[in-house]
């Protein structure tokens, strides 16, 4: 289980949440949605790991444990949801 700050454009304070490391992206987008409000077709989501940006996550078929990293788990993780 990875433990995600969420935030987005409208929510800077965040929510936090738990999820499966196998979880797929697309599958992540789809739960976002209801975070977020921003529709998946339009989802952009940017990783952090201790407040550092380490790039978007675009690989719709990666799990999020993938994405992550298995060395970044423990660390203080944040998903960013921006709107095209």
């Amino acid at each position: 289980m990875l433990t995600l700050q969420i935030t987005s454009e409208i929510n800077s304070t965040g929510l936090e949440k738990r999820f499966a490391g196998d979880v797929i992206l697309k599958d992540l987008k789809n739960k976002l949605v209801l975070i977020t409000g921003v529709e998946t077709s339009s989802m952009i989501i940017e990783l952090y790991v201790d407040n550092q940006l380490k790039g978007e996550l675009s690989d719709d078929s990666q799990s999020i444990g993938d994405a992550v990293g298995e060395s970044n788990a423990a660390k203080q993780l944040r998903l960013h949801v921006k709107d095209k």
